[in-house]
C-alpha cells in the first residue's frame, strides 16, 4: 500500500474510534490493532515518504509530533479547515496509545511543534493551554506528506503568498480583518512573554510573528485606503472622534473580540498590556494607555472591574462599555452586501 495512503487510513481509524469512544461503545479490538499501526509508522510510513524523509528539520520530530501533524492534515484533506483544540489531539493520541501526558507536552508553548513553527495556533483567553488552545497545521507540516515534488522548504521558512489586495466589501469585511489582525497580535505576546522562559532576549520565532503582524496591519490599512467611503465605517468614526491611536485601537478590539466572539467579557488589564507591546520595553512604556488616567479609562470608553482588592492600577479586569461596544458595531445592522458574482448567482438562481 501507497504510505501515505496507510496513514491516512490510520487516521481514518482514530477517527472512528473517537466517535465509539464518544458513543459510550468503545471499540477495543480496533483499538489495540490501531496502536500497533501508529508505533510502527516509523518504519512502515514515516522513512518511506520522501517528502517527510527530505525535509530539513524534520528528521529529528518525535513519533507523537509527527502523529499530531498527520492527523492535523487528514482533516484538511478530508475538507475540514477548522482549528482542533488540544483536548480533542490529545484524545486522538491517547486511542493511538500515546499517554496524555506526553501528548500535553508535545502541545505546549515552549514544545518543538509550536516554537518551530509546524503549528498554528489561537489561544483562548484564561483558558488552559495547551487543552483549550486551538491547533491548525502550517504549509510546512503539510508539505511533509505531500508527494507531489513540490519545492522542500524549512520549517523556519514557510513559504508566504504575496496577496492581492482590494478593497473592503463591507464594514464587516474589514472587522473580521482587524479579528485577524488583534489575534496576531495574541501570538506575538505570546512569544515574547514566554510564561516559562523570561528571560534572555526575543527569539527568532517572536521576530517573525512581529513582522507578521506587521505586515497584516499594513495590508489592512492598504486595503482601507483603497475602500470608498472607509471613513464611514463605525470603528474609523469612533477612533476619529476619541483620537485613539494604534495601541488604544487595538485593546478595544481585543476587549471587543474577547466579549463577543470568545465569550470573556473581562479582560486582566495585563493582558491587554502585553497584546499591544511589541518589544518588552513596552511593558513598562505602555502602562499608562491602560491606567486610569490613560484616555480609554477616562473617557470611559474602558471600565475597570468594581473587586480591585489592592487597588492597584493595572491589578484589575477591564472591559469596553455597553455603549462602546454598540457604537462599534452600529454599523453592521444591514443586509449583507453581495459581490457581481454572488448577485448573478442569487438572481439565477438554479436555472443555470
Amino acid at each position: 500500500m501507497n504510505p501515505l495512503e496507510g496513514l491516512l487510513k490510520l487516521c481514518d481509524q482514530i477517527d472512528y474510534l473517537q466517535t465509539k469512544t464518544l458513543e459510550g461503545k468503545p471499540d477495543l479490538s480496533a483499538e489495540e490493532i490501531a496502536r500497533k499501526q501508529a508505533h510502527a509508522l516509523r518504519e512502515e510510513v514515516y522513512s518511506r515518504l520522501p517528502s517527510l524523509r527530505e525535509h530539513s528539520g524534520a528528521n529529528s520530530l518525535a513519533d507523537t509530533e509527527l502523529l499530531v501533524l498527520a492527523l492535523l492534515f487528514h482533516r484538511r484533506l478530508a475538507g475540514d479547515d477548522r482549528m482542533v483544540d488540544g483536548g480533542t489531539l490529545v484524545g486522538l493520541l491517547g486511542l493511538a496509545g500515546y499517554p496524555r501526558s506526553e501528548a500535553l507536552e508535545k502541545l505546549r508553548r515552549d514544545g518543538r511543534l509550536r516554537k518551530e513553527g509546524w503549528l498554528q495556533i489561537r489561544r483562548q483567553p484564561r483558558g488552559f493551554d495547551p487543552v483549550d488552545t486551538w491547533f491548525s497545521a502550517t504549509s510546512s507540516a503539510f508539505s511533509l506528506f505531500w508527494e507531489g515534488g513540490s519545492e522542500k522548504q524549512s520549517a523556519a521558512q514557510p513559504l508566504r503568498e504575496v496577496p492581492i489586495l482590494q478593497a473592503y466589501r463591507d464594514e464587516e469585511d474589514y472587522l473580521w480583518d482587524l479579528y485577524a489582525w488583534r489575534n496576531q497580535c495574541i501570538v506575538r505576546a505570546e512569544a515574547l512573554f514566554p510564561g516559562d522562559t523570561p528571560g534572555g532576549g526575543p527569539s527568532p520565532r517572536f521576530r517573525s510573528l512581529r513582522q507578521d503582524a506587521r505586515t497584516s496591519l499594513t495590508q489592512l490599512r492598504r486595503r482601507l485606503a483603497m475602500t470608498p467611503h472607509a471613513s464611514d465605517f463605525s470603528i474609523e468614526k469612533f477612533r476619529r472622534k476619541y483620537k485613539l491611536g494604534l495601541d488604544h485601537q487595538l485593546a478595544v478590539i481585543h476587549l471587543l473580540f474577547s466579549e463577543l466572539v470568545e465569550g470573556e467579557s473581562f479582560i486582566s488589564a495585563i493582558e491587554c498590556l502585553r497584546v499591544i507591546s511589541e518589544t518588552r520595553h513596552d511593558l513598562f512604556r505602555k502602562r499608562s494607555l491602560l491606567s486610569p488616567r490613560g484616555r480609554l479609562r477616562r473617557k470611559g470608553i474602558v471600565v475597570a472591574s468594581e473587586a480591585n482588592e489592592f487597588a492597584k492600577a493595572l491589578a484589575t479586569d477591564l472591559t469596553l462599555a455597553d455603549w462602546v461596544s454598540d457604537e462599534l458595531v452600529s454599523g453592521l445592522g444591514g443586509p449583507p452586501r453581495l459581490d457581481d458574482q454572488e448577485l448573478d448567482d442569487f438572481l439565477q438562481g438554479d436555472d443555470r
